[in-house]
């Protein structure tokens, strides 16, 4: 949606939502097995697609942990360790991704948002952060920890490997992470990742890097690649269709969710449909700069709403900052260490748990309780998408149970009293005589 007016709130809140979003790009970026700068690539093009096609004033599109989790377990094990061949693959998950969210739009398919019942969806997000956290630990602590297995086994490797920690790795990683929590605490106007992230750099100024060596990002290459399709693009797009369709589903729940919260907060109105094409073009747009996929981003967003932006002026003057980073000022991150992008993606994955939803669904039935266990669990040991489907083949399983033996009352009546009730539940209630 563009903005009718210029507002100097809007212009502010896109300068804090580029603060937060380069480092959080950086980041997850590396959580989806890119090279950390194609995080902004993701991030850019993005942000002015939807300015021009969303219907939500505040939503911030761009890399998501969740997603980004999603999309290295579907890229992986096709590119087989072959970094040229995951960037290849990315661009063409990106479009079809963006196509199939195009092509639901178009169709009013809007209602999918439905499809994921709140339980599973609370689940998936619950068990994406057990796996961010888990794939970040062998980072923080300067360990080489393996992340082709499931939660579990992670962990197990991890403490096996306890005794090998690189203390001042270790050090800067802490830091970064308490600078991001006081400052989320204490100061929430002042965005976390960046100074985290700036605290970061400021320690390994004062540590000696040839006694203490910790590891940084590294040069980083300026301007935007062109994309490249590979030769077998056709037959790339039918591998990932299957991983595409769950991808696009999640994204779209995921970001409608976000949108809607804020809708309900500020006074206004989203379209589901609009909002499917929106997400649909600019995930295309986020391929063809040679990113992947992305979708609503709920910490930029509340990042924006902090800050006053009320127009997608605020997006697209984020999209402006970090153009300008990437053209003309990628030195600086060269310094950025990597243990401080693990600690941005360890909050992260934090952010992701619900426990107060869990407690609510709990309350409410215990059965969509075990479903949401489930879908953790399940994401968390045997895979992502596989969790998600086992999830969702047991709730359908539930759904069908419950609908060929629905629940039947005999309706009574209290003496002087209105309307019919179920006698099982007030003694004082009369059936009908002969009933």
């Amino acid at each position: 949606m563009l903005p009718r007016s210029l507002k100097s709130t809007d212009l502010l809140a896109g300068l804090a939502i580029a603060a937060v979003e380069i480092p959080t790009a950086l980041a997850y970026a590396e959580l989806a097995g890119f090279p950390p700068v194609v995080g902004l690539y993701a991030s850019i093009l993005p942000l002015v697609a939807y300015a021009l096609f969303g219907s939500s004033p505040q939503l911030i599109v761009g890399p998501d942990a969740a997603t980004c989790a999603l999309v290295a377990a579907s890229l992986a094990p096709v590119a087989m360790g072959n970094p040229l061949r995951h960037i290849e693959l990315s661009i063409t998950l990106s479009v079809v991704v963006g196509s199939l969210c195009v092509v639901g739009g178009l169709l009013r398919l809007g209602g999918l948002a439905n499809f994921l019942s709140r339980p599973i969806l609370v689940g998936f997000l619950n068990g994406m952060g057990l796996v961010i956290i888990s794939g970040q630990l062998g980072k923080l602590f300067g360990l080489h920890v393996r992340t082709d297995t499931g939660f579990f086994l992670r962990i197990a490797d991890f403490v096996s490997k306890i005794g090998q920690t690189h203390f001042p790795t270790l050090i800067v990683g802490t830091l970064t992470l308490v600078l991001i929590y006081l400052f989320g605490r204490l100061a929430p106007r002042v965005p976390g990742p960046p100074v985290g992230v700036c605290g970061g750099i400021a320690m390994m100024m004062l540590l000696n890097s040839e006694k203490w060596p910790v590891s940084t990002m590294g040069a980083v290459p300026a301007g935007f690649p062109l994309p490249r399709f590979h030769a077998d693009f056709i037959s790339d797009v039918a591998r990932l269709l299957p991983d595409a369709v769950g991808i696009a589903l999640i994204c779209f729940c995921s970001s409608m969710i976000t949108a809607k919260s804020f809708a309900v907060r500020n006074g206004y109105e989203v379209q589901a449909d609009r909002e499917f094409i929106a997400l649909g073009i600019a995930n295309i747009a986020s391929g063809l700069s040679s990113g992947f996929p992305i979708a609503g981003a709920d910490s930029r967003t509340a990042i924006n709403d902090l800050t006053g932006g009320r127009s997608q002026t605020s997006g697209l003057a984020a999209a402006i900052v970090m153009a300008l980073v990437l053209g003309a000022f990628t030195a600086p991150l060269a310094y950025v260490p990597n243990a401080s992008l693990g600690a941005v993606l360890v909050l992260a994955g934090f952010s992701l748990f619900d426990f107060q939803t869990l407690r609510r669904i709990w309350g409410i039935s215990r059965a969509e309780f075990i479903l949401s266990a489930i879908a953790t669990l399940g994401v968390a040991t045997i895979g992502v998408l596989p969790g998600i489907a086992l999830a969702i083949a047991l709730s359908v399983a539930l759904l069908l149970v419950r609908a060929s033996s629905p629940y039947d009352a005999i309706l009574g009546q209290v003496p002087g009293v209105d309307g019919f009730t179920d006698i099982v539940n007030t003694p004082a209630h009369k059936p009908f005589p002969g009933f």
